[in-house]
Formats: structure tokens, C-alpha cells, sequence
């Protein structure tokens, strides 16, 4: 990122996505402002999050609250306690 990009969100704040988000989907940081080294997002989950595969990034989980057990190419991790990350390759099929 470039040095005269600086990037401060409050609580609640968000950034405007590639696509509309629903609001338990926070965008914090995008591809476009960190040139294409990351994008950072802030998710409440209410429901299991559908398979999916990142083709252009690794994929990275910090839980804050409560528990999160993550399917990587179709095997269940043990779940992840607060204060636990998890990451995944890209190319990998995640849930």
C-alpha cells in the first residue's frame, strides 16, 4: 500500500465492496486499496457460509467471539476458540 493511502475506520464503518454486501459483511479494506495484497473484512456469521474458493487470495479467519469450525477441502478443522486464526490457501475450497 502506498504510503499516502491511509485507511482509519470507526466502529461500524465500511468501505464500499466490488459488490453490495449485506450488513453482517463489513468490507474494511479492499484489493484496489492495497494493491491486491489483501482485502480485510469484519463478518457477523448467523448461518454457515455456503463452499466457496478464493482464486486470486489466501484466505484468513481471526475469530473475536464464540466458536468457528472451518471446512478445508472438504475436512473439518476442529473448531477455533476466540483469539485463534486459521488460513487457507488459495485454490482451496473453504465453508
Amino acid at each position: 500500500m502506498s504510503k499516502d493511502r491511509f485507511i482509519k475506520l470507526l466502529p461500524g464503518e465500511r468501505r464500499p465492496g466490488r459488490i453490495a454486501l449485506p450488513p453482517p459483511l463489513q468490507v474494511k479494506a479492499r484489493g484496489e486499496d492495497t494493491e491486491g495484497r489483501l482485502s480485510l473484512l469484519e463478518v457477523t456469521l448467523a448461518r454457515d457460509i455456503p463452499r466457496h474458493t478464493h482464486h486470486l487470495a489466501d484466505e484468513m479467519v481471526y475469530v473475536l467471539e464464540g466458536e468457528l469450525g472451518v471446512y478445508f477441502d472438504g475436512v473439518k478443522t476442529s473448531p477455533s476458540p476466540p483469539a485463534r486464526s486459521s488460513s487457507c490457501p488459495r485454490e482451496s475450497r473453504t465453508r
